[in-house]
């Protein structure tokens, strides 16, 4: 009995002159780089819902800081947060003014107006994660495709003698 051949070492093994071995090697390293792929999108999607999770709480935290009384003149203070407040509205809303805050007060309708611009920042946030979902769904499925037609090609092969399935060894 021989060796046998691991799976890197078949899909090293190209241009060998049998067209249904080169055809199932091509598909299969295909199948791997669209592997890749799927993996790079995974992490896109689990960074997008993370900063999805940090504007939430950030919405969250200026919610808190309006004023208690219910005249829209009376300012709500940032308090100890009015640092990092301002830090995450510079990185998820860079476009909007962050000078009324400068003295750790804002009036509510600035404050009604900043939670605005988040709820904006979030929605393009999701926007861009059912772009990368649908772009993973596609790939998945191509994915799946020339994995099937790679094992259906050794299959094929099988059927004409060559025993290349049951050679293979871990490693």
């Amino acid at each position: 009995m021989g060796t046998g051949t691991t799976i890197d070492q078949w899909l090293a093994s190209s241009n060998t002159g049998d067209v249904l071995h080169d055809s199932a090697v091509a598909q299969a390293n295909i199948g791997q780089a669209l592997g890749d792929s799927l993996k790079e999108l995974k992490l896109q999607i689990e960074d997008i819902t993370a900063r999805i999770k940090r504007v939430n709480q950030l919405s969250d935290l200026l919610r808190s800081k309006r004023p208690v009384s219910t005249t829209q003149t009376d300012p709500g203070d940032l308090g100890a947060d009015k640092d990092t407040i301002l830090a995450q509205m510079e990185e998820f809303c860079p476009n909007i003014d962050r000078t009324p805050a400068n003295g750790g007060k804002l009036a509510q309708s600035t404050i009604d107006q900043w939670l605005a611009a988040l709820s904006g920042s979030s929605g393009d946030m999701q926007s861009e994660s059912s772009q990368v979902q649908a772009q993973m769904s596609s790939a998945l499925g191509h994915y799946n495709g020339f994995m099937e037609n790679a094992s259906g090609t050794i299959k094929k092969r099988e059927q004409l003698g060559d025993s290349t399935a049951n050679n293979f060894r871990s490693g």
